[in-house]
C-alpha cells in the first residue's frame, strides 16, 4: 500500500474513530503486543489416526462395548487394579475419544489397560 493511499484512508476515517484507533495503537505499543491471527482448531483425532496396533485395540474395545460383552464389575484387571464400577469404562471411552495424542495413549497406559482387559474377556 502506498503512503498516499494510507493518508487518503486515514482522512476518510471519522475523527472520533480515528482518535480511538490512535489510542488503541498506542496501548498496543506500550504493552508490546503482537497481534497474531488465531490458529484454526485442530480436528479431533479419529480412529484412522491411531497406529495400526492401537487402532485394533480401540476397534476391539468399541465392538465389545457395543455388543455388551465387556466384563461386569467388580473384577481384577491386574494384581494392583481392582475395577469396582462402570467409571472404569467411562474413563476408557474418554481416553479413546482423546485420540492418539491423549496423555495415557502416548505413554501406553491406555493400550496396557485394553490389553489386560482383553485377557480377561478372551
Amino acid at each position: 500500500m502506498k503512503d498516499t493511499d494510507i493518508r487518503a484512508f486515514i482522512k476518510s476515517i471519522d475523527p472520533k474513530k480515528f482518535s480511538l484507533i490512535k489510542k488503541t495503537i498506542e496501548v498496543f505499543k506500550c504493552i508490546d503486543v503482537n497481534i497474531v491471527p488465531l490458529k484454526k482448531k485442530e480436528p479431533v483425532p479419529t480412529q484412522k489416526d491411531w497406529k495400526i496396533y492401537d487402532k485394533a485395540l480401540v476397534k476391539k474395545f468399541t465392538k465389545l462395548d457395543h455388543e455388551g460383552k465387556l466384563p461386569m464389575p467388580p473384577f481384577m484387571l491386574n494384581n494392583a487394579t481392582h475395577v469396582t464400577g462402570n467409571k472404569f469404562y467411562e474413563h476408557l471411552r474418554h481416553e479413546i475419544s482423546n485420540g492418539p495424542d491423549g496423555a495415557r495413549a502416548q505413554t501406553g497406559a491406555l493400550q496396557s489397560d485394553l490389553e489386560q482387559l482383553f485377557e480377561i474377556v478372551d
